[in-house]
């Protein structure tokens, strides 16, 4: 009788892709993870297993995967809680005050401000969806080849908008 993980040594090596929403520190999440981690080394030990996830770096460290990306965007890429040094937004550099007198001096012209919200909003949209088609056309290669794509744990699909 041949078992599972002798029919899986005797198969040419797979490519395994792994989803999900890990690297937030979530208990459940991580575990969900390592145990499809772990039956998949189980049941396919020489498959190349990589995943798509949240936040890249902390899987390769905490489950010794190949790691890529879900979304594209600086705050997805880096370790969970990092911030850039370089964000104007911080408190205490020179942006910090031009940002406040602006404001303060925008509230007195409310309707300037409302146009300059809208145009903001475009333009951010805009830049983003280009920056999104590009992230698309990049990790599409890193699939090519892919003979199973799991989705692991729960919630990857929801819309976060009232969706079931």
């Amino acid at each position: 009788m041949v078992t599972i993980s002798q029919a899986a040594r005797a198969a040419p090596a797979k490519r395994i892709a792994i989803y999900g929403n890990v690297g937030t520190l979530n208990l459940g999440d991580e575990a969900t993870i390592a145990a499809v981690i772990q039956n998949i080394r189980l049941r396919a030990p020489t498959a190349d297993l990589f995943a798509f996830v949240l936040y890249p770096q902390d899987t390769k460290e905490r489950h010794g995967l190949r790691a890529y990306p879900i979304r594209s965007g600086s705050a997805f890429l880096g370790q969970v809680g990092q911030d850039h040094p370089d964000d104007p937004r911080r408190s205490g550099t020179i942006f910090s005050g031009l940002r406040s007198r602006a404001r303060s001096s925008l509230r007195r012209l409310p309707w300037l401000s409302s146009f300059l919200k809208v145009v903001r909003s475009c333009s951010e949209l805009i830049v983003g969806l280009f920056q999104e088609l590009a992230f698309f056309i990049r990790s599409m290669p890193r699939l090519a080849g892919c003979d199973l794509f799991i989705v692991a744990g729960s919630g990857q699909l929801l819309d976060h908008l009232g969706g079931t």
